[in-house]
């Protein structure tokens, strides 16, 4: 098994282009459905990042005809289900998840839309507007991280030599 931060980098080098995008078509359907599905349940991961879903290593040098089953999700000790808040917690975990794409080798904006498209099918909120704020907030708290994450990686001290 590969995280998937390594395993989309592989099956880009792996595969042609016309099969690598059927890949990544039913990986990103695959991922949406998965993270619906929690969200759905009032179920939260907290730490919903690319390195926390796994496909098996062959999988990467071929394009499976069935992706439910496929891939797993793993790191469930901060799960936890959410009342109050819930959707603040669904854009933190979307946010989280859309952080963790960026500089990856293979993904694109277009397999972001697909992500979004896909989750939405799935939108029990109640019309267009909720959805809308949501991935707006998502994609904003997204760009938060990754400023943050540059703020930090430049004040950090230079490491020790070892």
């Amino acid at each position: 098994m590969l995280p998937l931060h390594e395993a989309i980098p592989l099956a880009a080098a792996s595969l042609p282009p016309a099969a690598f995008a059927r890949w990544k078509r039913g990986l990103v359907g695959e991922l949406a459905r998965l993270s619906r599905e929690l969200h759905r349940r009032g179920a939260f991961h907290q730490d919903l990042y690319l390195c926390h879903f796994y496909v098996p290593a062959a999988d990467c040098g071929r394009v499976p005809g069935w992706w439910p089953g496929r891939v797993t999700m793993i790191d469930f000790h901060r799960l936890a289900r959410r009342r109050v808040g819930a959707a603040w917690w669904r854009v933190k975990d979307l946010a989280q998840l859309l952080f963790s794409t960026v500089g990856v080798a293979g993904v694109t904006p277009r397999d972001a839309l697909r992500f979004w498209s896909v989750y939405r099918r799935g939108d029990w909120s109640g019309g267009r507007r909720p959805f809308h704020w949501m991935r707006t907030a998502a994609m904003w708290k997204a760009r938060r991280y990754e400023r943050h994450n540059t703020k930090r990686m430049t004040n950090a001290p230079p490491m020790p030599h070892q």
